[in-house]
Order: structure tokens, then C-alpha cells, then sequence
């Protein structure tokens, strides 16, 4: 046993008798030895590191040593040997930092006085205070006159010299904590009587004397999230649409959340780390530069768990792991919740300035992806009985949208720049256009589906954007709520007057091209229901749509059948439909009809001309130098041109393509850049380097400048056509060479790109193994402030992982400098780290990447599932082997996001079968 034991009966007997004790109690841990302790004693204690790089020594008194308030000591964590503790428990010296001076702070002369000592009999301070609080005949003013009086300081004979009576509730802060709770409950009535303070000002007055505690900061957050929640309820609950009420509400919860927007700045001050440099005494009020950086924050979010409490816990180092952070972690949600349809409004941002933005884009890199735990939040909100039962219902139904708001946030966010500190009150004019960015988000997201092909996904984003464009945040101007006459429901279940929102055209479009080019053209077909349901006509663009998704899906028959439709349906075809037209056929193995649309098109312009005798100059010749439409009919352009020549050319079809640039060159359609950088492409790769020299010549007298795709494709050429002038040099002519090339680029005004570097460096290690030469074009790269790619980490990784031995500590620098940078890497990236540590045998490192796929929702490819499956095999490790094959067949676990693409599916389940078949044949 190393600590001192006291026995349970002990302890009851103890705490008995220290009520009846009547000797002056001496403060918290002040045994006094039998010996005065000397000065020198005194010095050699050692300092104590506090947050902000203070350091401080524990204070005496008349020679006693005092040992501080443990600052975030949660009393009903305690163990049971610290039960004879809460006897001599004093919250006395250390407090916590504050990040600015509060209205209510005591001056320094005011400290030091002596108040009166109580008589025998009469009740001690503490319990007066207590019982004026509890009676609700008192004003709350006289309590806290009280407790400005006997508490305010923090030497007061309040603290110093308690009556014995008064030591555990002192110790536990049950008093204080009775008076902050009433103090948010008059604050929730939006009419505070003098001597009162705001929620805000009690805190700070608590913090500053020590007495805060941490249940302390969730008790009142989710007191006055509770008082705007019911509060804006009732309203809508007892008004009908257009009720003026609803207008003045509006009013009182923009002030209501920045008043709690002002406690979790506060709360944030506290908790989160201080760095050396910051000048918490200079802050201004609108300064939130104690927060974390994009930087920092951004690899929380894409490096550590899913759990948002230990994202939480991670960001906010100061709170323990307990229930009450819990707690704060919900609370943190549901004011996020709160807020969130109040961002983009006028109202919102001059209420709160800037806090809404700044707690907004904090919260906003916690939660993407986080799991909430659902079923225990909603039993958390449960037991604090503020809500109603619907309410909380409400509450946590909006918590399977956050995902989609915090994205919302973070792109408006990139999109201002938003910075850190004071400067950040300028983005607050026009507020945050959460509509806007919720398009672009889904947009973004509906790309990566098709890239990846996932019918599932496209599924659920519909499913997701119908859900969110039916409850979408209302942002009203207060005039027209008054006047609106359409109704929607509200996201708490009841009516208020604004206009049901619509899904944008360009969302509608994008979900016609996608089930097309998954071929799903019944859900292709639903989508169109439900565009002319919402009352959106279809135009060109919504046929083009569905031509771009047959193209995608290389279905020239349902690209036909389709076009055949939409001239059914009496639209004319816009240029986007012809170039849609033109390039599916082609793409999808009809490219003689492809040319022959081409053709069409040329054709039908010519008739129309003729029928417009303006348009005709000597005799029968047409004027083909005409740009535009005629008569509604559209004329082939350079966009329409380097359609079908991109797709000919993949198609390998060298004769149908020069016929096609003869063709453009008969109406008159000049070549770009694109036309060229197109040509030069198949011509550097394929080899022909004269062909590529007279493409470059032509440029010249077309006067067209390259750009920076043309120097990258030739640099691409010379380098995968191992020309004489790179592969002949040495190591170090080939590092200067290449660097000359990029020097040139930049004197003549083209930068370089990170696809220019990536080229660069591809080349030097797949041709030449030019490591040195690849390691300096990486430093040129970085001394332009031009992040490496995900694509640029995956070749130096593979690089490594090929040398004989792999070079292990090369691999592990990049995997540091990746994540000091804050650089992003891909599921790419990831497969071939886990196939490279696999073939190594470090089963270790390789589940260790796996899993972290798994935390970071993205997919493994099955060729590196098949690397993991005989890594583990050999290694004899059958328990986690059984478990990847589990996970694997249900989708789950490691795998709850998919398993990318097919290419290696069929080998891993020969692998699985082939594990499966050894195990059983294995003797027991």
C-alpha cells in the first residue's frame, strides 16, 4: 500500500465529527508542523508550470504552506481517500487565467478587509446566501449583494475562515452553483434587474476568484441553449404565419445566442492551450486568436478518431475526460444546430459581430464525418430534463445534417480566406450565403460519385439533397415575414410564413447526368418527375444533362434514344447539346456517326444561312465567317471541334481526325490553344517528335503563346521518350537541365504548376532514378509556396518502397513531413503505403495505415486488401486475418465506407478461400 488508508467506519466517524467541531478551521492543507519551517525551506519548493507559461509557487501565510484549488477538480470524481480531504477543502489562491478583466472584479484596495465574525447561533454567511437564492419572495439582486460582500474577494474570511458547517458545500461549490443557475434563469426573461450580472459577467467573477467549475460551464450553456430553444417553440407554437411575434422573436434569439456565443469564447479562452507568444492582456473583444489554427485544426479533422468528443477532448486539452465534457461536446453541437440557420442573415452578424463567425468555423472542423452517438445524446438531453420530449426529437434529427452544414461553413470559410484574430470582424458584411455553398458543396460531391461510379452514394445524395432543400434554414428580412402568403414547416415541426425552398436547376441537371452515366435511366427518369413537380420546366440544359451522363456511360443507343426525345419534345439543341451529341458517339464506339453529327450540324447551319438572304455575299457563297446563331439554328465552334478531335484521337482514329480539322478549317473555325495542347499530347506520346515540332511551329504562326499544360506535356515527352537530350546527361546535368527548362518557363510568364513538378519528378525517378535531381525540383517546388499532391507523395513513396532494400527512413520522413506540413494524401497513397509495408512483413505498420483509411472514410482498393490478406497469412496472425475477412463480407468495420473499385476483387476472395481452406485443414 502506498498511499495512507483510512477504513470506511473511520471516515463516517470523521465526517460526524468535524460538524460539531467549534475551533477555527485552518485552510486547505495547512497541518502544522511541530517546527516553524525555515525561509530556505520555503525557496526550495519548486515552481509549478500553469497554462500561458506562468509559473508560480504555492502561497504561505504566517509560515503554513496552502496548497491551491486543483483548477477543472470535478468534486464528484473524487476517490474515496479523498473524502477526509472535503473536510479542509478551500478554494483559495490559484485560478484560472482570464482572457479579459470582468465589470465585477473586486479593486486591489478593497482586498484585505476584515468583516465581523458571526455570534454563536446565528446562521454563517454561506447559508444565508443559500437560503435567499432557494426563497422566491427574495430578489436575486440581495443574493448576489451577499455574495459581493462575503465572497467577492478572494481572501475573504468567506474563504479563509469557513464555519464547519459550511466546508463541503464550499468544497463542492453546490451554493455558487445554485446562484449562477439562477442568475441564467432571470437572464432567459430578457430583463435582468439592477445588481444582477449577465451570465457572462458571473462566470468571469467566478473564474477570477477560482470557484468555477467545470459542470459548471455545461450546467449554464445548456440553461440558456434550453431558454432560445422552448422560447422560439412556444412563439411559433402559439402564432399563426405572419404574427408580428415571430418578427420581434427573432430579435430576442440573435441576443440570446450571442450571449451564449460570449460563454464558449470565454469557456474557449480557458481551456484551450496558450501559446507563448499570445498577449492575452492586449486581446480586443472581437480577438478569437487563442483558437487553434486552420492548420492545426484541419489535421484534427482529417487524422484523428471519428468520436467528437475525443476531437473535443484533443482541441481542448484543459478538460478532463469525464461526463461533464461530454456533456460540453452536445452542447457544442446543439448551439452549432442553433446558430446555423442564422449565419447567413443580416441580423445575425451584426448581433454578434463576429462570434458567430469564428465559433462556427472552429465547431465546423470538429464535426465533419464525427459520430455523435445519437442514441446516448438523446438520452443525455433526456436527463437534463430541459426539453420537451418533441423537442429533443427536433434536436437530433437536425444532428444528421451536420455534416452537410459544417462543409457548408468551411467552404464559405475558403471562400473569404477567413484568418485569424481581429481582422476577421470584415467578413461579417455580407454574411455567410449557406444556400450558395450548399449547391457548390453537393455539386463537388456529385462529381466524386461519378468519378468513383458508386450508385449507392449518388442514391443517398439525393435522398440528402431532397432533405435538405425541405427543411433548408429560413433567413426572412422582417418585412417580408409579415407579407409572405406561402408556408413551409418548419425544422421543430410547425408553420412559420416562408416560401418553400426549391432545388436549383443546376442540382436537378447534375443528378440527370449522374443516373445516366450509371445507368439508371428510371432514376434519371424520377429526377425529371420531380424537376416539373417543383414546376421547373426542362430547357437544353437539363436534355444536355442527360447526353452528358450517356456519354459518361459510353451509351451511344441511349445517347440517340434521347436526342430523338428532345427533338420530339420541339427544343432546339444549344451548342452544349451538339457537343454532347458529338463527343458520346464518339466516345462510346460509334465514332463514324459521331463525325457524321458533326456534319449534321455544319449542314443545318448552311440551310439556315441560305434561308437568310443577308447573310450571302457574291452570287451563291455563304459568308461562313458568321459567328453565332441564325435563325435559332447553331453554328459549330472551337469547343465543338475539340470535342470530337479529343475522342477520335483516344479512339486512335488519326485519319477521321485530320479529315475533322479540315472540315473546321472550311467554316472558318480557328484553332486554340486547347486544339493544339490536344494534338501534341498524342503526338509526344506516341512518339512522333517531328509531328510535335510542327505543331509547335504552327502555334508560333497562329500566334498562339503556350501555356503551362503545353511546357508540361513536352517536359512529359522528353522524359517518356527518354530523348538524348536528359537521358545521355549525368545526374547533376540533369538536375541543372531541368531546372534551366523551369527558369525559362518563369522569365517568359508562365509559372509552373505542382502537374508540371509532378511530371518533372515522375520522370526523374521512373527513367532515370534521379533521386538527388527529383529531391532538388521538390525544394524548388517548396521554396514557391506550391503544396506537394497527393499524386507527388505517392511517386516518391513508390520510389522508396522499389529501392533494394526499400529505404525505410526515407519513407518515414515523408510520412512526418507530410503530416507537419498539414499535406493531404489520398486512398491512392494509403494502398500503396499498406502494400509496401505489407510485402515487407510489418503487419504492424500495415494495419496501422489501414485503420487509419477506416478513420479518415476512405476506401482501400482490393489489390491492397490482397497484399493485408497474405501478409497476415504468412505471419500466421489468423485472428485479425478472420477479422478483415468478416469486415470485408458485411462492409462493415474497417470497411463501413466500401471497398474501391473491382480490379483485384476476384483475387481476394480466391485468397480468402485458399486462408479459409488452410485453417480448416489446420489440426486443432
Amino acid at each position: 500500500m502506498t498511499t495512507p488508508y483510512i477504513c470506511a467506519s473511520c471516515r463516517t466517524h470523521l465526517i460526524r465529527r468535524s460538524a460539531q467541531l467549534k475551533s477555527q478551521w485552518q485552510s486547505r492543507a495547512t497541518f502544522i508542523s511541530m517546527k516553524e519551517p525555515h525561509p530556505a525551506e520555503l525557496s526550495d519548493i519548486p515552481s509549478i508550470q500553469r497554462d500561458g507559461g506562468k509559473k508560480f509557487k504555492p502561497a504561505s501565510r504566517n509560515g503554513q504552506l496552502r496548497v491551491p484549488y486543483k483548477a477543472g477538480h470535478d468534486s464528484r470524481t473524487d476517490s474515496r481517500d479523498d473524502i477526509l480531504e472535503k473536510l479542509f477543502a478551500l478554494s483559495a489562491e490559484v485560478h484560472r487565467p482570464s482572457h479579459r478583466t470582468s465589470p465585477l472584479d473586486v479593486t486591489d484596495k478593497d482586498r484585505g478587509e476584515t468583516l465581523p465574525s458571526l455570534q454563536n447561533g446565528q446562521n454563517s454567511w454561506l447559508q444565508n446566501l443559500e437560503h435567499t437564492i432557494a426563497d422566491p419572495q427574495t430578489q436575486l439582486s440581495v443574493s448576489w449583494q451577499l455574495f459581493r460582500q462575503h465572497y467577492g474577494r478572494r481572501n475573504s474570511p468567506g474563504y479563509t475562515n469557513p464555519l464547519a458547517q459550511d466546508r463541503v458545500k464550499l468544497s463542492r461549490g453546490t451554493v455558487f452553483q445554485a446562484l449562477l443557475k439562477a442568475t441564467v434563469k432571470v437572464w432567459s426573461q430578457l430583463d435582468l434587474p439592477a445588481g444582477v450580472p449577465s451570465p457572462i459577467e458571473a462566470i468571469e467573477l467566478f473564474t477570477n476568484l477560482g470557484i468555477m467549475r467545470d459542470h459548471f460551464w455545461a450546467e449554464t450553456i445548456w440553461s440558456m441553449l434550453a431558454s432560445i430553444i422552448n422560447q422560439e417553440e412556444d412563439i411559433h407554437s402559439h402564432s399563426e404565419p405572419g404574427d408580428r411575434r415571430l418578427a420581434l422573436s427573432q430579435y430576442d434569439q440573435i441576443g440570446g445566442l450571442a450571449g451564449i456565443l460570449e460563454v464558449w469564447k470565454s469557456f474557449f479562452a480557458t481551456f484551450v492551450p496558450k501559446a507563448e507568444t499570445s498577449n492575452q492582456q492586449n486581446q480586443k473583444p472581437c480577438d478569437w486568436s487563442f483558437l487553434p489554427d486552420t492548420k492545426a485544426l484541419r489535421s484534427v479533422r482529417s487524422g484523428f478518431a471519428r468520436d467528437l468528443h475525443l476531437r473535443f477532448l484533443h482541441v481542448l486539452p484543459g478538460i478532463p475526460n469525464s461526463s461533464t465534457s461530454r456533456s460540453l461536446t452536445l452542447a457544442m453541437v446543439s448551439t452549432f444546430s442553433v446558430l446555423y440557420p442564422y449565419l447567413q442573415r443580416e441580423e445575425a452578424c451584426k448581433a454578434s459581430t463576429s462570434d458567430a463567425l469564428h465559433f462556427a468555423h472552429f465547431v465546423a472542423h470538429l464535426l465533419p464525418y464525427a459520430e455523435l452517438g445519437l442514441p446516448k445524446a438523446k438520452s443525455h438531453l433526456m436527463s437534463l430534463e430541459l426539453f420537451r420530449p418533441h423537442t429533443i426529437n427536433n434536436l437530433t434529427s437536425q444532428w444528421e445534417h451536420i455534416t452537410e452544414q459544417a462543409m457548408a461553413v468551411l467552404t464559405i470559410a475558403r471562400e473569404k480566406a477567413l484568418p485569424q484574430g481581429e481582422s476577421n470582424t470584415e467578413l461579417t458584411d455580407g454574411g455567410f450565403h449557406l444556400d450558395s455553398s450548399m449547391e457548390t458543396l453537393f455539386l463537388k460531391r456529385l462529381s466524386r460519385t461519378v468519378e468513383r461510379m458508386d450508385l449507392y452514394r449518388a442514391e443517398q445524395l439525393w435522398l440528402e439533397v431532397q432533405e435538405w432543400y425541405k427543411q433548408k434554414p429560413f433567413s426572412p428580412s422582417l418585412d417580408g415575414l409579415a407579407n409572405s402568403e406561402n408556408t413551409r414547416s418548419h425544422p421543430n415541426g410547425s408553420s412559420s410564413g416562408v416560401p418553400m425552398a426549391e432545388i436549383p436547376a443546376r442540382l436537378y441537371h447534375r443528378f440527370l447526368m449522374v443516373f445516366m452515366a450509371l445507368r439508371r435511366p428510371q432514376r434519371a427518369i424520377d429526377v425529371w418527375n420531380s424537376m416539373i413537380s417543383a414546376g421547373q420546366q426542362p430547357t437544353a440544359a437539363s436534355w444536355c444533362a442527360m447526353l452528358d451522363g450517356c456519354g459518361t456511360a459510353r451509351d451511344a443507343k441511349a445517347l440517340e434514344d434521347v436526342w430523338q426525345k428532345m427533338c420530339v419534345s420541339g427544343v432546339k439543341p444549344n451548342v452544349g447539346c451538339w457537343t454532347s451529341r458529338i463527343h458520346g458517339l464518339i466516345s462510346g464506339g460509334w465514332w463514324e456517326k459521331g463525325v457524321l453529327a458533326l456534319e449534321e450540324m455544319g449542314n443545318k447551319w448552311k440551310d439556315a444561312v441560305r434561308r437568310s438572304q443577308k447573310y450571302k455575299i457574291a452570287g451563291d457563297l455563304l459568308n461562313y465567317s458568321i459567328t453565332g446563331d441564325v435563325d435559332g439554328i447553331v453554328k459549330p465552334n472551337t469547343v465543338t471541334v475539340n470535342a470530337a478531335v479529343s475522342a477520335l484521337l483516344r479512339q486512335r482514329k488519326q485519319d477521321a481526325t485530320r479529315k475533322v480539322l479540315r472540315w473546321a478549317t472550311s467554316f472558318q473555325i480557328k484553332f486554340d490553344i486547347y486544339t493544339f495542347n490536344t494534338l501534341l499530347r498524342t503526338a509526344l506520346r506516341e512518339g512522333r517528335t517531328d509531328e510535335a515540332q510542327e505543331l509547335t511551329r504552327r502555334m508560333e504562326v497562329a500566334a498562339i503563346k503556350p501555356d503551362v499544360v503545353t511546357f508540361t506535356m513536352i517536359l512529359d515527352g522528353i522524359f517518356r521518350n527518354a530523348d538524348p537530350s536528359i537521358s545521355t546527361l549525368s545526374a547533376t546535368d540533369q538536375q541543372t537541365t531541368v531546372k534551366n527548362i523551369l527558369d525559362e518557363m518563369e522569365a517568359s510568364g508562365i509559372a509552373p504548376n505542382v502537374y508540371t513538378y509532378g511530371t518533372i519528378i515522375d520522370g526523374l525517378l521512373k527513367q532515370d532514378l534521379n533521386l538527388p535531381a527529383a529531391r532538388a525540383i521538390f525544394d524548388h517546388m517548396a521554396a514557391r509556396n506550391i503544396k506537394s499532391s497527393p499524386h507527388i507523395n505517392t511517386m516518391l513513396l513508390t520510389h522508396h518502397f522499389a529501392q533494394l532494400p526499400p529505404d525505410l527512413t526515407e519513407i518515414e520522413g515523408l510520412w512526418n513531413r507530410i503530416r507537419l506540413e498539414g499535406g493531404f494524401v489520398d486512398s491512392i497513397f494509403y494502398d500503396r503505403m499498406i502494400e509496401g509495408y505489407a510485402s515487407l512483413g510489418e503487419t504492424e505498420k500495415m494495419m496501422k495505415f489501414l485503420l487509419r483509411m477506416s478513420h479518415e472514410g476512405m476506401a482501400p482498393g482490393w489489390e491492397a486488401l490482397c497484399s493485408v490478406i497474405q501478409a497476415l497469412r504468412e505471419s500466421d496472425d489468423w485472428e485479425r486475418l478472420n477479422g478483415i475477412i468478416t469486415d470485408a463480407r458485411g462492409q462493415r468495420g474497417l470497411f463501413k465506407d466500401g471497398i474501391r473499385g473491382t480490379k483485384g476483387e476476384e483475387n481476394f476472395w480466391r485468397l480468402v478461400g485458399e486462408c479459409e481452406l488452410k485453417r480448416s485443414a489446420a489440426p486443432e
